[in-house]
């Protein structure tokens, strides 16, 4: 993943016209650091019907970083409405929705990385709680490439004689709503 120059360009125009685009560009550049990262999933989200197994592979962001990605993007979206506020005009983006925010938890959910209502526990963080996620000095991380995340292909059994039984995965809302699961 290359440099984005046309944004760049723009943001680096004389008076200013576009300089509200830096953070999400920065955001972008923080990402595109961070892409060969091995500190993701790398469990896949499938598990072979035919052999029982699931593939070992850089699948996904780690819950970590998409925890922090998500109050990097609130933060980013909190200074937008406070800078709009302070020019008279309405935002000029929106990050993220309501209906997103709560998408983004049950997707966590749905692969158990977060504890339950984390996406909106972040929100409130962010905009009630005055917490900030700084985008963190791309210079100072550790450099990867492609080759730090490329392995043979590599598969381990997954499904044991419950993986299709009734009650596999079954959770208690009521538990998982409370923070009490065991």
């Amino acid at each position: 993943m290359s440099r984005d120059s046309s944004a760049e360009n723009m943001i680096a125009k004389e008076g200013g016209e576009y300089s509200w685009l830096k953070p999400l560009n920065d955001l972008r550049n923080y990402i595109r650091a961070r892409h060969f990262d091995p500190s993701r999933c790398w469990l896949s989200r499938t598990v072979n019907e035919q052999t029982g197994e699931i593939k070992i592979a850089p699948n996904s962001y780690s819950p970590e970083f998409t925890r922090e990605l998500l109050g990097i993007l609130l933060t980013i979206q909190l200074d937008e409405v406070d800078e709009a506020a302070r020019l008279g005009i309405e935002p000029r983006f929106q990050v993220l929705s309501l209906q997103q925010l709560i998408a983004i938890d049950c997707l966590w959910q749905r692969y158990g990385y977060q504890k339950p209502f984390t996406a909106m526990r972040i929100f409130l963080e962010v905009f009630e709680q005055g917490i900030r996620y700084e985008i963190p000095d791309i210079a100072a991380l550790p450099v990867f490439t492609e080759a730090d995340i490329r392995f043979p292909e590599t598969f381990l059994p997954f499904a044991d004689e419950f993986y299709q039984d009734m009650f596999n995965g079954l959770r208690s809302i009521e538990a998982a709503a409370a923070s009490a699961e065991s």
